[in-house]
């Protein structure tokens, strides 16, 4: 079906500029076209952690027949506005519309939509994954520096034959401290691969200098250091 989209005349954006990236965001890039069906990406905020990680899902759409997208509905410090009417679909878009701007800014209104009419983009909120295996899917998993322990061990124990998980977060920007799945296992692996070697995941850490943002997200940062 993509391959039919783009006979269609569809042009993606990122055919038409041509990119340079920083040695951390070429990791990562080789990381996501690569063979281990688990990546963990942390970085600051502007470092291009969703935006990279939805590029190369949709260059991947063939291999992999959709894209499934997830993360805790945690709003900024947990505020909450109530339940929102209408579909699933329509309570959780606030929560997945960063992730649609940064697919509509790699190729485009018109491609979104149609990657979303045809099920090639879907959506899965945390409170659906349990007891769910996917199989021939791109998974991004964002902002998990939100998730509880027992979020981040259901999600990583979903994937299925010929899938990749692409996790991303900003330890710097939780608003979990008490239970943060991220974080927690990000200390297991690091014990865990001292004494046995890790073969299905990878690991990038983007740093400031990777920060694509306006000059003044580096500066906020730095003072926030």
């Amino acid at each position: 079906m993509y391959n039919k989209l783009v006979n269609q005349g569809f042009k993606r954006k990122l055919s038409q500029v041509k990119q340079v990236y920083s040695p951390n965001k070429q990791k990562y890039i080789t990381e996501l076209n690569g063979h281990k069906p688990i990546l963990i990406c942390t970085g600051p905020t502007g470092t291009g952690k969703t935006y990279l990680a939805c590029q190369e899902g949709v260059n991947q759409l063939g291999p992999f027949k959709k894209i499934l997208i997830t993360r805790p509905a945690v709003s900024i410090h947990n505020e909450t506005h109530g339940f929102l009417p209408g579909s699933l679909e329509k309570k959780m878009s606030p929560w997945f519309a960063p992730i649609y701007d940064n697919i509509e800014n790699t190729v485009g209104k018109e491609h979104l939509e149609y990657l979303l009419k045809n099920k090639l983009i879907d959506m899965c909120p945390f409170g659906y994954l349990r007891g769910r295996t996917f199989n021939d899917t791109f998974i991004i998993a964002d902002e998990m520096q939100n998730s509880t322990r027992m979020q981040f061990k259901t999600l990583l124990t979903r994937i299925g034959e010929n899938s990749k998980l692409v996790i991303n977060g900003d330890l710097e920007q939780t608003d979990n401290i008490h239970d943060n799945g991220l974080a927690d296992f990000l200390t297991r692996l690091e014990y865990y691969s001292k004494y046995k070697p890790v073969n299905y995941i990878s690991l990038i850490n983007l740093e400031a200098e990777d920060i694509v943002r306006h000059p003044s997200v580096i500066e906020v940062l730095d003072i926030y250091q």
